[in-house]
């Protein structure tokens, strides 16, 4: 810390007083450390901030951090760290996001991108903001990566209530009983793969901890709780993703690290401890399955307490006896070896008796393993949410969702749809049986589909830099506790990008934030200890350069303003939407409520002036209160501000059929096939119904929708457009074959 020193000062008589006591000074770089980890606590425990408003409370806060950053630069509280490489990710991850931005020009999904943009820029902020913290403070990477596991023993505890505890609530603050749904431990993140992510990101940082020799005893005890904990919860969750994170962590600190036995038998020793509750867990029925009353899972919860308790109290007692005997026994290279060969010796045994085992199968060895690579790739609509999910090999649709997106992609393979655009392209290009999904389950393939190969190598890019401008940077620095938990921080934004490849992390902050901040973190840290600078004031940073450090300051503080409201708009106006529809739900509403709300609406269509959710809820509202006019309108500005979004044209073919425009309702319906082929089954026989009842179209209700000329497809049930003739395929766009067409006559 900086220290203010008094200077004596000569008194009466030439005596000298003597100085004061040294007042400490609050350092800049301290308090954003402290801000960035809240941040983090925050967008885990809002659900990962993976909706509107959540993860825009979350990139203004990283917004007014960057904002204190840039002032602590300016004037010299902070430091900024040097080098092109060191720079390198953070640019490319910024020019990604300025992609983003791109694509607002040919997306298919321009309220998505708009998101997107945001959201890429945020984490482009964060990674910066990390850095300069890591440049600024003295064992910065120590702090942040325990600030980080308090975070996640944080998650675990309130996780595994809802396993021991679901009857414990505080009012509307807090609540236990979230696995009243699944038995799958997901809270409080909503995600059970993202918990486990956050489990295996803090389980890094307690291994370090407690194999740490130069710790103090009760700090290693409580890391081999924390672990314990972690490992607990992970297990909990049945992802099979969060394992394979956990085990790459591990296998990172054993590779790069030392005290690797140490490291090994920490987590065989949490392991073991974690064996006994996981037992329990996942064997009593009111654990393992979905939808089981509350009583009934309060009965096994107060037994998986006592045993967890148990476990934990007989961990400590050998943890705490090993860490006495390290002090008394010597350990040379030669047991080092012997103990490798005999694991080496295990690992094979293991290995050949696993692959006995599958020879003796009815199947056979190779028949076994055919099986399970077919389980992979085949479709399966009743997802498993017991443990079992842990022993089998099917990819929970991924490989049907990639499929899809790689095809996006071929079709538009430099630019992609747009970012944020998978959800309309899924629609296109999806095969029977419906599967809804918001994201591809893979990363760089979202990447391909959404912004295209010059999108996908930015971000990649960007992402490789980090990872290498850190190992770089870990190899460099002196042995010691600092390099012990740059290792675990270095391991943990490794194991994020690898748990990416086959999950939709990217669009999850509250487990992004985090593992960037890490990588931030640890390719700043200094090589070498900085000599300590002489305090400086506010007058002496004034005096020097003072109107060049004010623009600097107005500058930056213009441009992350401009980026906050940048991320305040959509979420406002999807606030003000969904509190318009609220509003207009209620039974009770009266005449001027209705009217309010669709004013409500009106104006959140403007403060979102890419999207077309405002405008559908106003239709809604006009509907509500008997005018189908208006809804008619909203709904055709709808379809031309967004005219890829098929619900918005099914809206439209509702409200064409109600005043009784048959050529509009037909031209609706036809254009939310061509965007939604698998959703003809659903909507036709409904409007069939509908259109029969409906005035001829030459009635005085009938407006005429100005819309472009129908398809030539006739639907079942539906008589055929004015002129138009059945084609000879009967079929049109994507249906007939995503991946060589498109989507053809949407506008």
């Amino acid at each position: 810390m900086a220290v203010a020193t008094s200077h004596a000062s000569p008194a009466a008589g030439g005596a000298a007083v003597a100085a004061g006591p040294p007042r400490a000074r609050l350092r800049p770089a301290a308090v954003l450390l402290v801000a960035l980890v809240c941040v983090l606590v925050y967008a885990v425990f809002a659900k990962g901030a993976t909706s509107l408003p959540d993860e825009t409370y979350a990139q203004v806060a990283v917004d007014a951090l960057a904002l204190l950053t840039c002032a602590g630069c300016v004037y010299g509280r902070l430091r900024v760290p040097a080098g092109v490489r060191t720079w390198l990710g953070v640019g490319l991850l910024a020019g990604f996001a300025l992609w983003n931005g791109i694509t607002l020009i040919w997306t298919v999904a321009p309220d998505g991108t708009w998101i997107e943009f945001n959201r890429a820029l945020t984490y482009a902020l964060a990674v910066a903001v990390a850095m300069v913290i890591a440049a600024s403070l003295p064992r910065a990477a120590e702090y942040f990566g325990i600030g980080w596991l308090l975070v996640a023993v944080l998650a675990g505890l309130y996780a595994l209530g809802g396993k021991v505890a679901p009857g414990v609530h505080v009012g509307d603050l807090m609540h236990l009983n979230h696995t009243v749904i699944f038995s799958r431990l997901r809270a409080p993140l909503g995600y059970w793969n993202a918990l486990a992510l956050v489990c295996g990101l803090g389980s890094g940082v307690a291994i370090r901890l407690a194999v740490d020799a130069a710790r103090r005893l009760w700090v290693r005890l409580a890391a081999v709780s924390a672990l314990f904990l972690l490992v607990l919860v992970g297990g909990m969750t049945y992802s099979r993703g969060g394992v394979l994170a956990f085990v790459l962590v591990v296998a990172t600190l054993v590779l790069l690290g030392p005290d690797r036995l140490r490291t090994l038998a920490t987590v065989a020793l949490a392991l073991a401890a974690a064996a006994a509750p996981l037992a329990v867990a996942f064997t009593r029925h009111a654990l393992t399955h979905d939808f089981i009353p509350r009583g009934q899972r309060e009965h096994d919860g107060v037994l998986l307490a006592g045993v967890v308790l148990l476990a934990l109290a007989g961990l400590l007692l050998v943890a705490w006896q090993l860490i006495l005997l390290e002090r008394r026994v010597t350990w040379n290279a030669g047991r080092s070896r012997l103990t490798w060969r005999l694991l080496a010796g295990l690992a094979v045994a293991t290995i050949a008796a696993g692959a006995f085992g599958l020879s003796q199968t009815s199947r056979g060895l190779t028949g076994s393993i055919s099986h399970a690579v077919n389980s992979f790739t085949n479709l399966r609509k009743d997802p498993i949410t017991d443990p079992s999910r842990l022993l089998t090999t099917n990819s929970g649709n991924r490989w049907i969702w990639w499929r899809e997106a790689v095809g996006a992609w071929w079709d538009r393979p430099v630019h992609g749809w747009g970012a944020g655009s998978f959800p309309v392209t899924h629609l296109l290009y999806r095969k029977p049986p419906p599967l809804p999904v918001l994201q591809p389950h893979s990363v760089p393939i979202q990447f391909l589909a959404e912004d295209g190969l010059v999108g996908a190598l930015l971000a990649i890019a960007g992402l490789g830099a980090l990872l290498a401008a850190a190992l770089a940077r870990l190899r460099r620095l002196a042995p010691g506790g600092e390099r012990s938990i740059a290792l675990a921080l270095f391991a943990g934004g490794l194991g994020w990008f690898v748990h990416s490849l086959y999950d939709w992390d990217w669009d999850i902050p509250g487990v992004t934030l985090p593992a960037l901040c890490f990588l931030g973190v640890v390719l700043a840290l200094p090589l070498e200890p900085r000599p300590r600078p002489r305090p400086r004031t506010w007058e002496d940073d004034l005096r020097s350069g003072a109107g060049a450090r004010a623009l600097a300051l107005g500058v930056a503080t213009l441009l992350l303003a401009a980026i906050a409201i940048s991320a305040i708009l959509p979420s406002w106006a999807h606030v003000k939407a969904q509190d318009a529809l609220t509003a207009a739900a209620n039974p009770r509403a009266t005449p001027a409520t209705l009217a309010a709300a669709q004013s409500d609406a009106d104006l959140a269509s403007r403060l979102d002036p890419l999207g077309d959710e405002g405008l559908i809820d106003a239709a809604t509202i006009a509907f509500r209160r008997g005018l189908p006019g208006e809804e008619r309108r909203y709904l055709l500005r709808a379809v031309m501000r967004d005219p890829w979004d098929g619900d918005a044209w099914a809206h439209l073919a509702g409200a064409e059929t109600l005043i009784g425009d048959r050529q509009g309702a037909l031209q609706a319906v036809l254009k939310t096939i061509e965007l939604d082929p698998l959703r003809l089954e659903s909507l036709t026989p409904s409007i069939a119904t509908s259109l029969e009842r409906a005035p001829p179209a030459g009635s005085a209700t009938a407006i005429g929708t100005p819309l472009p000329a129908a398809p030539t497809t006739t639907l079942p049930g539906l008589p055929p457009a004015s002129g138009a003739t059945p084609p000879a395929s009967g079929t049109t766009g994507p249906s007939a074959g995503v991946g060589a067409t498109g989507a053809q006559g949407v506008p």
